[in-house]
């Protein structure tokens, strides 16, 4: 797993997201860039193409250009700001390394205990997480090593439930064109679907930075 996440570097795709609650349902046509586990770019776009936002972390700081009034926001607008336009209350950058296809935890992930399923199709892996002091139980491909599930709970409840689903050759890599976020707590829902994705084709920092236009305003809280 850890060798898999050292090859993947950057991706970039076309992705179809949808965000679901309970009392509403919202689908975005987005571009996605990834680079690093640090590094995420996320351009949205509105049901006639035209451009709703473009959200950037490289790492080092966080900012959302808003098109329709031509300004950057930074800070912790950032993350209201997002919320408006997405819908939803999530820190994306915590799950970067989600969205290209790895367990972003595996860094830190103490395995407790594996078990076999009785079809042998999948591992179990129980283990804990002590830098979030979070549980993490992984079910892994036992033909291929790759990740299938992700459950991350803390205090006895599930936070948040990975599935990564509908894996595909992008050239040596297999590669999970679908990927469901959901939060079990706030009966919240997240799915990405990717179209057409692109690994390791070196995507330059640049790519991670906004440049104001001479008439745009920078917001910063």
């Amino acid at each position: 797993l850890s060798q898999r996440r050292n090859s993947i570097t950057d991706v970039k795709s076309f992705v179809r997201t949808t965000i679901s609650g309970e009392k509403f349902r919202h689908s975005f046509k987005q571009t996605l860039i990834l680079r690093g586990q640090e590094s995420i770019r996320l351009d949205t776009y509105g049901m006639f193409g035209q451009a709703l936002g473009v959200f950037i972390h490289n790492g080092e700081e966080t900012l959302l250009y808003d098109p329709g009034n031509n300004r950057v926001i930074q800070g912790f607008e950032v993350w209201d700001a997002m919320e408006r336009m997405l819908g939803i209350d999530m820190s994306i950058i915590e799950y970067i390394g989600i969205f290209s296809g790895n367990i972003s935890y595996i860094e830190n992930f103490i395995l407790r205990d594996t078990i076999l399923s009785r079809d042998q199709k999948i591992y179990y892996l129980k283990g804990y997480d002590p830098v979030r002091k979070e549980r993490v139980d992984l079910e892994i491909d036992t033909e291929n090593s790759l990740p299938v599930k992700m459950a991350v709970s803390a205090n006895g409840k599930t936070d948040f439930i990975v599935s990564w689903d509908d894996y595909r050759k992008v050239d040596q890599w297999d590669f999970p064109h679908k990927i469901i976020i959901s939060f079990p707590n706030r009966g919240e829902i997240l799915k990405v679907k990717y179209s057409d994705p692109k690994i390791n084709e070196g995507i330059p920092r640049e790519a991670f930075e906004i440049v104001p236009t001479k008439t745009s305003i920078t917001v910063n809280e």
